[in-house]
């Protein structure tokens, strides 16, 4: 008794569901399969027969993974060298070069003066380990506590710069070329096809060869206000501001910000028909702070770190000519 050979068909649908669990196979890779049958006649076993091969090639997909950096990093007016380090993957199944773009989001409270783009990546092997990537930036002038800029940075999939032959098929394109999307075009088992598989990311939709994350830099500052004020210091016959009379004079500068202030100098001189008490400068801070106080000719300077939410309070006295 002979068996007709009959093409072997399967579901692609159902290969996949059971191939999640595995490493992806290479784009171009050939699948080939063929069907054995084992059979008996009048309990006689008979030799096996085997269906004919049927074999396809795998195709390309694309996919890849920015990650964001997590949390937001602290920066002040002017700072240069800030760092948001991005994690990115090529989760792909062929080897690919990426392009990097980096975008200030609107709506938030403040744009970078300038920011570096990293440098495209290239041959990036399918499945190999995520690589930090560094967006550096330099902040403008003027920033308040507690301002938010928001960046993000896009990677997008290109022709790897190494031709990618498998299998005798050649899977890559011209290096560093923008890629094409073959995602619906008609099945054929002897091309590898181009699919792109990645999601949507922060500012970027699904299966466009891109992903995207956002990054935050948050202004942490001091932000100092200072009140002077003068008062009668002693006691004087008529407890009026005359010629001999002694004033106190007193600058308290407070810390609203979220971040200590460090190396404050509060500088001040005697005013006008006025003389300084020699010696009477004093500095104290709050919560912990402290502060040296020093007066070379009247002129009167300070070296004071101020905690956030706390007051440095100079205070110094003058007698009026």
């Amino acid at each position: 008794m002979k068996i007709k050979h009959l093409p072997l068909l399967f579901s692609l649908a159902a290969l996949g569901a059971s191939h999640s669990a595995f490493a992806l196979t290479t784009a171009g890779t050939d699948v080939n399969n063929t069907a054995t049958i084992s059979f008996s006649v009048s309990g006689t076993p008979q030799t096996d027969e085997s269906s004919n091969t049927t074999t396809f090639a795998v195709d390309r997909k694309i996919d890849l993974t920015v990650t964001s950096p997590g949390a937001n990093v602290p920066v002040v007016s002017l700072a240069t060298g800030k760092t948001l380090t991005y994690t990115f993957a090529n989760t792909g199944n062929s080897p690919q070069d990426f392009s990097f773009a980096v975008t200030n989001l609107a709506g938030d409270d403040f744009d970078t003066a300038s920011c570096v783009t990293p440098a495209n990546l290239t041959d990036v092997a399918p499945g190999a380990p995520a690589v930090n990537v560094d967006v550096v930036c330099v902040m403008p002038d003027s920033l308040s506590d507690g301002d938010l800029a928001n960046l993000v940075l896009t990677a997008t999939a290109l022709e790897p710069t190494t031709p990618v032959v498998v299998d005798g098929h050649t899977v890559s394109g011209v290096g560093g070329a923008a890629l094409t999307n073959d995602a619906g075009a008609a099945d054929d088992v002897t091309n590898v096809d181009t699919v792109f598989a990645d999601g949507a990311g922060a500012t970027d939709a699904g299966t466009d060869a891109k992903h995207s994350a956002q990054g935050t830099y948050e202004v942490k500052t001091a932000t100092l206000t200072a009140v002077k004020t003068s008062a009668i210091s002693g006691t004087s016959t008529y407890n009026q501001r005359i010629p001999g009379a002694k004033i106190t004079y007193s600058i308290a500068v407070t810390n609203a910000g979220s971040t200590a202030a460090t190396a404050v100098n509060i500088q001040d001189t005697a005013p006008a028909n006025t003389t300084y008490v020699a010696s009477s400068a004093a500095i104290v801070v709050t919560g912990g702070g402290s502060g040296t106080v020093a007066d070379p000719g009247g002129t009167i300077t300070t070296n004071v770190d101020i905690p956030a939410g706390e007051t440095a309070t100079l205070t110094f006295d003058v007698t009026i000519d």
